[in-house]
């Protein structure tokens, strides 16, 4: 077959084998990408064409060396770059030349596009050390359920923030040179069936929750690649979705870039082409491996159909030639063809800039949930601390494509020790031993040995801090989240350890809400770190100790209990079907509509300071409004204020939720500082989805504005008349 396939290849260079000459049009730089990627696919065989649509191994594409197109090298990304897996053999130091920044949820968390933009820039960059040159980030699904095996990986449950995080991620990483891939579009809410589910998504629901996140990426962020789903929507495999990736996301958002599969989920030759399906990963020996396993296929994994016998025997000349020209149009307009194939930039990995804003990017995001004056701890006044719980020694994070090794991560455990120094003596005990991770820890004798442990320690000291939560053997790509609960035991824990020391404070070291409700009251504070990276146990430390303020917000509700979610009846689906019945209430929206109280709102979080919310104002603007607000910060100490304004359409002919976030602003203020704050809203801010019109809609009449703390912390509001 090999010595076929070289005669073919031959065959179909004769007559174009020889090099551009060096004034091509597609070798000037000074021209638009667009002319640049005509005149070099002009230049090409059908054989040289093909080749851009299908990967030659698992995350690469083939070289053009006659022409100076580079292979595309992708690696898994969103919180970092992950170790490659080209054929199986990452090189031994990759793993380590990396950094491990804060889950997405977290990033989300600090209500911080411009954070984003660092970060999206600074994992672009580890991504060029590397010698890569394609992100396969940012995850930018809309988080639907508090089960899901991803929640962690995106940035939350609003579409207006997860799209001005995504936005500003894009922009970063693509000013370093890299094509960012925005992902997994769309609807792509659960791991459970993931291959197979067909998401049921009516079209508002579409358009006005699942879709906005991926426009504002596209439309705003300039991405230059997006990454079809796993999954179907409304009976059509994402792959094959022309509704989704010609009609919305080329036709009506302009997007000029390509589209690349999710591994494994291509499933005919002509049909994703015709839907606008541009390139299928991955490729190459490890693809016939993988298709070669029973279990694989069970699951829904197909591919290699865009092959270039498959697209020869189909005859699809004018398709390959469309969707050659984005992969080449992305490919010039990141640089690639500008800069030798084989470049890399210098490793920032473990430089002090680089672990300043990784340990900026955990802090920003940590929610403090509850306080009631417990924080912070002032180590003058502790001779000796009880750091208790499974995720106090070790550094966790979530599982799957998105996990990060390093050698740089600081659990919990060693940052409040480092911290507090010799001065005050730091006790540990693990008290409930994780789920799965050690099983001879797992029975009942073993966890009741550990918490006495626990409860002996913290009996003795001035104050307990509780670090619980889940690991990547329970939240992670690949399955969904088995409850709301903590892990086995861990309840009990703090159950013990506050019934003993009432200075106990729980920290949750999750990617997704937790159920806290049968011990909320017998603490006195609560903190959320997330998966906070490698800097995520000093910035838990900092925060802990009032070094700085927790200046995170909450980017998802936590439910008082599992069936108080909007998705409890239809979560993870029947029969390969997921229902998406509760339509646009999601999250808040849910919480909002239903008058069901949350545990924690959307939005949610404390500081260390106090703020007022004053002197609030709309007036028109364009076609919108521009909005005013003054925030003081009330305290005699620095904090972080997260002012959020809410629209409420009370005379729309179809439902809106009582409230949607439409702006918002981190703001650090000094003790005593006040700042006016200006917000403008244009006319998609008052509009909904007429699914009978097929379009946006803003129906002129009487709005409600409103200044926010959260989704249920209102502490302004104005009435605002739109005009026809």
């Amino acid at each position: 077959m090999k010595a076929i396939a070289a005669v073919f290849g031959v065959v179909l260079l004769a007559g174009c084998s020889a090099a551009a000459p060096e004034d091509a049009a597609y070798r000037d730089a000074r021209l638009p990408a667009e002319r640049r990627a005509e005149d070099l696919l002009g230049r090409m065989s059908l054989a040289e064409k093909t080749a851009l649509l299908a990967g030659d191994g698992w995350m690469t594409t083939a070289a053009n060396p006659r022409l100076g197109i580079p292979a595309l090298k992708m690696t898994d990304g969103s919180v970092g770059v992950r170790v490659q897996m080209d054929e199986g053999v990452p090189a031994p130091e990759e793993p380590f030349r990396t950094t491990a920044f804060p889950a997405g949820i977290a990033l989300a968390a600090s209500f911080d596009p411009a954070l984003a933009r660092d970060v999206g820039g600074a994992i672009a960059r580890d991504v060029r050390a590397l010698g890569r040159n394609m992100l396969l980030g940012p995850a930018t699904d809309v988080a639907r359920a508090p089960l899901g095996g991803r929640t962690f990986e995106s940035y939350g449950e609003d579409p207006h923030l997860a799209g001005e995080i995504a936005a500003a991620y894009v922009r970063g990483a693509q000013a370093e040179g890299v094509i960012a891939t925005v992902k997994h579009l769309a609807a792509n809410n659960q791991e459970t069936a993931r291959w197979r589910i067909d998401a049921r998504v009516d079209p508002r629901a579409l358009h006005e929750i699942y879709l906005p996140p991926f426009r504002k990426a596209v439309t705003e962020g300039g991405a230059l690649a997006v990454m079809s789903a796993y999954n179907r929507v409304n009976g059509a495999h994402s792959s094959e979705n022309r509704a989704i990736l010609t009609d919305v996301l080329r036709d009506r958002w302009g997007f000029a870039g390509f589209v690349v599969s999710d591994w494994g989920s291509t499933y005919s030759t002509a049909a994703p082409l015709a839907a606008g399906l541009d390139l299928e990963m991955p490729g190459g020996p490890m693809l016939d491996t993988v298709l070669a396993a029973p279990q694989a296929i069970a699951d829904g994994f197909s591919g290699g159909w865009l092959r270039a016998d498959r697209l020869r025997a189909a005859g699809l000349a004018p398709e390959i030639d469309r969707a050659a020209g984005r992969v080449l149009r992305s490919m010039i307009a990141a640089g690639l063809l500008d800069r030798p194939a084989d470049a890399r930039i210098p490793s920032e990995a473990g430089t002090a800039a680089r672990r300043d804003l990784a340990f900026r990017a955990a802090l920003s995001g940590i929610v403090l949930l509850k306080n009631d004056d417990a924080l912070p701890l002032a180590p003058a006044k502790l001779r000796t601390l009880a750091v208790i719980g499974p995720n106090a020694a070790k550094a966790r994070a979530g599982g799957g494509s998105s996990r990060v090794d390093t050698r740089n991560a600081i659990a919990p455990l060693d940052a409040i020790r480092d911290r507090l120094g010799p001065g005050v003596r730091v006790d540990y005990a693990v008290g409930a031993s994780m789920d799965g991770e050690t099983p001879a820890d797992d029975g009942t004798d073993a966890r009741d040995r550990q918490r006495a442990e626990a409860v002996r320690i913290a009996a003795a000291a001035d104050a307990a801090v509780v670090i619980v939560g889940r690991y990547e053997g329970l939240e992670s790509e690949g399955f969904d989240i088995r409850s709301m609960d903590l892990p086995s035991g861990q309840d009990d824990l703090i159950a013990a350890v506050a019934a003993v020391n009432p200075r106990t404070v729980v920290v949750l070291n999750t990617g997704a809400p937790v159920a806290v409700r049968r011990w909320l009251d017998r603490i006195p504070a609560l903190v959320a770190m997330w998966y906070g990276g490698e800097q995520g146990g000093p910035a838990l430390a900092a925060a802990l100790f009032g070094d700085a303020d927790p200046g995170g917000r909450l980017p998802i509700t936590f439910p008082r209990s599992w069936p108080d979610s909007p998705v409890y009846a239809t979560f993870p689906g029947r029969e390969q079907v997921a229902e998406y019945a509760e339509g646009i209430f999601v999250g808040y929206r849910h919480y909002d509509a239903r008058a069901v109280a949350p545990q924690f709102p959307f939005g949610h979080g404390l500081s260390y300071a106090r703020f007022a919310f004053s002197d609030l104002a709309a007036v028109p603007e364009g076609d919108g409004a521009r909005v005013r607000l003054t925030v003081r910060n009330l305290a005699d100490r620095p904090g972080v204020a997260v002012p959020q304004i809410y629209v409420a359409d009370g005379h729309a002919p179809l439902p809106r939720p009582p409230r949607e976030l439409k702006a918002f602003r981190r703001l650090a203020l000094a003790p005593g500082e006040s700042q006016e704050v200006e917000f403008t809203l244009d006319r998609s801010a008052f509009s909904y989805y007429d699914p009978e019109r097929a379009a946006w809609v803003a129906a002129p009449g009487r709005f409600r504005i409103e200044a926010a703390a959260s989704s249920r912390d209102i502490r302004q509001s104005v009435n605002f008349d739109l005009a026809n």
